[in-house]
């Protein structure tokens, strides 16, 4: 691998369904031809947006009567990612800029991966059909590693790709890093942690970049404001501010001044999330 110094960082990692590539129209395609298979009503391309993410289990159980309750779940199932296998490349495309950015990326001498919830075999024909060189590494959903949001897919493809983790071989955690920051004075030991700023948008919802901008200053002001963990969480015009329990009081407050300063930046409607800031609130629901 090229020379790197002055990067911070060398290695990216990509999901695959929505970000690199426009499958949407041939999951709906195959998810009602096998719906019409089993007289089971069909579904609109917007409904399928909802369904996936978390898998092809998770989305026949959330495309057909009774989910996984149905008696018929596992011969669906079994139709869906043989239907699939056989029709998943008819409309699926790159989206517009992928290819010439992973070229780039390659000639620069970055490592890139995908990490998908998909199916591991459709993942790994999709990527090799679309990509070829351009990804070497491409993980989806099987038997033995848990998927998407766990981190063990990501940690899998790290291996693939060479990457060695110190911490995580020593089954170092964040809290103990954070811990031992502190004890040897290092100055970002307090800082909270900043996750992908998509976490604050549910699943499957388009990233608009001026969106992004307005959380991204909204939690700035309430950070400095109230210090801490801060997030806002966007749920169509309504914003949750998830924050520290001890900040609650600084919150009430200045209610009046945060909410014309949120209301300013474009948010609708302003809600306190009452059980206080935690990561992965988006992930509610996932598994039910």
């Amino acid at each position: 691998m090229e020379e790197t110094q002055g990067r911070k960082y060398d290695t990216i990692v990509f999901d695959l369904d929505g970000t690199l590539l426009d499958t949407l129209a041939d999951l709906t395609d195959s998810v009602n031809a096998v719906m019409l298979r089993y007289r089971i009503p069909e579904h609109t391309m917007d409904e399928v947006r909802r369904f996936v993410g978390n898998g092809i289990r998770k989305l026949i159980e959330r495309a057909i009567p009774q989910g996984c309750a149905n008696p018929q779940y596992e011969e669906i199932y079994h139709a869906f990612t043989e239907y699939y296998g056989a029709h998943c490349m008819e409309k699926t495309e790159p989206y517009p800029g992928i290819i010439a950015l992973l070229d780039w990326l390659k000639k620069e001498g970055y490592q890139v991966a995908i990490v998908s919830n998909k199916a591991d075999f459709a993942v790994k024909k999709l990527n090799q059909i679309y990509f070829g060189s351009l990804i070497r590494v491409a993980i989806g959903e099987r038997e033995g590693i848990r998927k998407k949001p766990a981190p063990d897919t990501v940690f899998q493809a790290l291996k693939e790709l060479g990457i060695v983790s110190p911490l995580a071989e020593l089954h170092i955690t964040k809290a103990e890093v954070k811990a031992m920051a502190k004890e040897w004075g290092i100055s970002v030991a307090s800082r909270p942690s900043t996750p992908c700023m998509a976490t604050r948008l549910p699943y499957n919802t388009p990233i608009d970049y001026d969106v992004m901008k307005q959380i991204e200053v909204g939690e700035g002001y309430l950070r400095e404001l109230l210090g801490g963990n801060v997030r806002l969480r966007l749920h169509g015009n309504v914003v949750r501010i998830e924050a520290d329990k001890t900040s609650f009081g600084k919150l009430l407050e200045h209610g009046d001044e945060i909410v014309k300063t949120l209301k300013n930046l474009g948010f609708v409607y302003i809600t306190m999330d009452l059980e206080g800031f935690r990561s992965g609130s988006m992930d509610v629901g996932l598994d039910k």
